[in-house]
């Protein structure tokens, strides 16, 4: 192995080793962990921190930890969505285009338990603790619009397949001209219009038929 493969490798351990202590540092700060430990271990200095440094903390921690995360694992998680995307649940052995595949069952599962988590803060069950300092009241609501447009990502992302076959099945179609609806409607028309004369001359026979064919031949029917 080469020096410059070597020091890579450092590198990618590294910044996986910083990634996990920036998100761990991130759910400290939100839980109120960090402060807990602060206070327990009686570390002067540091004091209580703000809702403001809290915030500023937690969002930078977990930006550059997932961000170092990503540099560290990306070949994994590459090979990850690939594997949910390749890979296919009831799929028969002779059928290879058939079958639902593993990413689809996936982001189905992310979606629904979205909805689920923005329906527990709808209806109160799930209550937030604090509200962000930017957002105030407002961070209930911007959250369930948050989690309601992720839900709907991950349901455009499960079923993209499809809706991109269904598109491109709609390009094909050919929409009629002002002239040919004109000729279409006509025919419609024509058509209802024939039938509901038919129909009613239909009910007319059978509704006075009996009662001419009594007169005529002096019968009950």
């Amino acid at each position: 192995m080469s020096d410059r493969k070597k020091t890579y490798d450092i590198l990618k351990y590294v910044a996986g080793l910083l990634g996990f202590i920036g998100i761990l540092l991130a759910i400290f700060v939100v839980t109120g962990a960090f402060d807990w430990f602060i206070i327990e271990a009686n570390i002067k200095g540091i004091g209580t921190l703000t809702s403001q440094n809290k915030l500023v903390i937690s969002l930078v921690s977990s930006i550059l930890g997932i961000f170092l995360l990503f540099i560290a694992f990306s070949k994994q998680i590459d090979k990850f969505f690939t594997f949910l995307e390749t890979h296919k649940v009831g799929k028969d052995k002779n059928e290879a285009a058939k079958g639902v595949t593993i990413e689809t069952i996936f982001f189905i599962i992310i979606a629904l338990v979205l909805i689920v988590i923005v329906n527990l803060l709808a209806i109160g069950t799930l209550v937030l603790r604090t509200n962000l300092p930017l957002l105030g009241k407002a961070t209930k609501t911007v959250l369930i619009i948050s989690l309601i447009i992720l839900a709907i990502l991950s349901i455009i992302t499960a079923f993209h397949r499809t809706i991109s076959r269904a598109v491109k099945e709609m390009k094909k179609v050919h929409w009629p001209t002002g002239k040919e609806m004109v000729e279409y409607s006509k025919r419609v028309f024509s058509f209802i219009i024939f039938f509901s004369i038919f129909f009613f001359a239909l009910d007319l026979v059978f509704t006075n038929v009996p009662s001419l064919l009594e007169r005529i031949f002096d019968i009950n029917l």
